[in-house]
């Protein structure tokens, strides 16, 4: 649907059925229905479907459609025989029928906003005053709650392969684009009146693009449950081979894997069979808690180590070749947050591109914060030696705030596993074109069982965490997190310098740019990275 449409100031409401003209009542407050493949809108009686940019003005069917994009044409004389020049008069009362459908979906938005703002819930009354629903500070801690996950844990491997100096310098140009990324999502969704992935896909660009950002997304959310698989795995490793009691088959590869599978069907998979775990969002903020406790823990640990032993004499400032690229995918990675911008956009307190802006600004802060601790500290203390996961590098037995730390991550990893399911049953759901309340619980459980399982085998056969790290930042972050926002940006309409500025459009095309680089370059030096180090 093409938004770069000039409309006027007079709006008009909806149009009517069995009239030559539209109505000059107040448009109803309820936007009108669409079918069920998003592009058509039911009339009326919703025994017929009409294109979402056309709308019916008359009772027949062949006289009564006109496109959206295009005024009302007057024949050259109105029914009562006058003239053209009053039917043109006229037309300034008619009104596009995309920017009603928008408009009406801002009201609603902007009601259930305030809704949620003025509850009744005292406790919720309290959380308001601290942080109110919707506002800039909230958007960006729901922004760094979705950013800091597992991907942190691969940071200090990523130093090492790209070096000190080119991994600050990676992190710097990724959370600009990320933040930038944010600002073109809020423009798309500000223009067109879209919160949603799939949709703004397949009004923009057409049918068919829609299936392939859900197959990107999960391919994403699936990656990202393997990634957690392997980091549950490494944690437990920590556990189970510096206990002086635990057998050497608890001690070897296969035992890891034994405690690992039982962990995940006594805790993982029964959050998987849930239709709805919301109220697992609130132990998820818990749990980024533990997340900042153990980028402390890594610093402490780093500082008491160079306070021993001094500064290693192997760390490497500026790595070349295919391994620099490797630490590139794995920052793209752990700052893949734009998969909930447009729903952080709609539930935004006085949505605008400024507030997405500041909000972006602050969480991407704050996640590049703990990144760069963890990267660093954690390289300055382990270096060529962190090769993979940093929590295969410490002893939880012997440092009483590790194996906190290495508690809390397992929390973080359980809880997740389970939030990272719900996008990759979505998207099964929407290919075969329906959703999770239309389905029974039964099939609904199977399903998820069946997709944790597979994320369950791959991710205790696969040992490096760096691998699908890699794969999943190159490929999945070079689309998610810069080729669809800059391609969103110019379906919808108005891309030229005279109408957003040299600023904007030099920056789309830079952001396109560097997501086509990122997919190419970033996915072939994680296959080739995967294939030297044999997985």
């Amino acid at each position: 649907m093409s938004a770069n449409r000039n409309h006027n100031t007079n709006r008009a409401p909806y149009p009517q059925r069995g009239q030559g003209r539209l109505a000059s009542d107040n448009m109803p407050e309820d936007p009108p229905e669409y079918g069920e493949d998003g592009l058509h809108m039911l009339n009326n009686e919703h025994s017929q479907e009409h294109l979402a940019d056309e709308v019916v003005v008359g009772a027949s069917d062949a006289d009564g459609k006109t496109k959206g994009s295009k005024k009302l044409e007057s024949p050259s004389l109105t029914d009562d025989g006058e003239p053209a020049a009053k039917g043109n008069k006229q037309q300034s009362a008619y009104m596009d029928i995309a920017q009603q459908i928008i408009e009406a979906d801002q009201r609603n938005r902007e009601d259930r906003v305030w809704r949620r703002r003025h509850t009744t819930n005292p406790v919720l009354r309290a959380l308001q005053v601290i942080m109110p629903y919707g506002g800039i500070l909230a958007s960006a801690f729901s922004i760094a709650s979705s950013t800091i996950g597992g991907g942190i844990i691969g940071l200090p491997a990523a130093f090492q392969m790209s070096g000190m100096g080119m991994a600050i310098i990676y992190l710097i140009v990724v959370v600009i684009m990320a933040i930038y990324s944010f600002v073109l999502l809020a423009i798309v969704s500000h223009k067109t009146g879209l919160y949603n992935w799939e949709i703004i896909a397949r009004r923009l660009m057409g049918r068919g693009w829609d299936y392939f950002v859900v197959f990107v997304m999960w391919v994403l959310c699936f990656g990202g449950d393997v990634s957690y698989i392997i980091a549950l795995k490494s944690i437990l490793t920590g556990f189970l081979k510096n206990s002086p009691t635990a057998s050497e088959y608890i001690k070897s590869e296969p035992g890891y894997r034994l405690i690992t599978s039982m962990l995940w069907i006594v805790v993982i998979l029964p959050m998987c069979l849930l239709k709805e775990i919301n109220s697992l969002r609130i132990v998820s903020t818990v749990a980024i808690l533990f997340v900042v406790f153990f980028t402390i823990t890594c610093i402490i640990h780093s500082s008491q180590s160079l306070h021993a032993r001094g500064m290693r004499d192997d760390l490497v400032s500026f790595q070349t070749g295919n391994t620099a690229i490797n630490g590139l995918s794995s920052l793209m990675f752990a700052f893949i947050a734009q998969v909930n911008a447009p729903e952080i956009s709609r539930e935004m307190y006085k949505f605008s591109v400024h507030r997405v802006f500041l909000s972006a600004l602050l969480g991407m802060s704050l996640c590049a914060i703990l990144y760069f601790l963890t990267g660093l500290f954690g390289y300055l203390d382990f270096g060529p030696e962190v090769s993979d996961s940093i929590l295969a590098m410490y002893n939880p037995l012997k440092n009483h705030l590790m194996a906190v730390s290495y508690v809390g991550m397992m929390l973080k990893i359980c809880v997740g596993f389970a939030l990272h399911l719900i996008p990759c049953r979505d998207c099964v759901y929407y290919m075969i074109g329906t959703e999770v309340s239309h389905v029974p619980w039964w099939k609904n459980a199977i399903l998820c069982s069946l997709q944790a399982a597979a994320a369950l085998v791959a991710g205790l056969f696969i040992p490096r965490i760096t691998t699908v790290f890699g794969l999943l930042g190159g490929f999945c972050g070079g689309f998610v997190g810069f080729i669809f926002p800059s391609l969103f940006m110019m379906y919808s309409g108005g891309f030229s310098t005279a109408r957003i500025g040299w600023g904007h459009f030099l920056g789309t095309y830079a952001l396109l740019l560097t997501g086509v680089v990122a997919v190419v370059w970033g996915t072939s030096a994680a296959i080739h990275g995967a294939v030297l180090s044999s997985w």
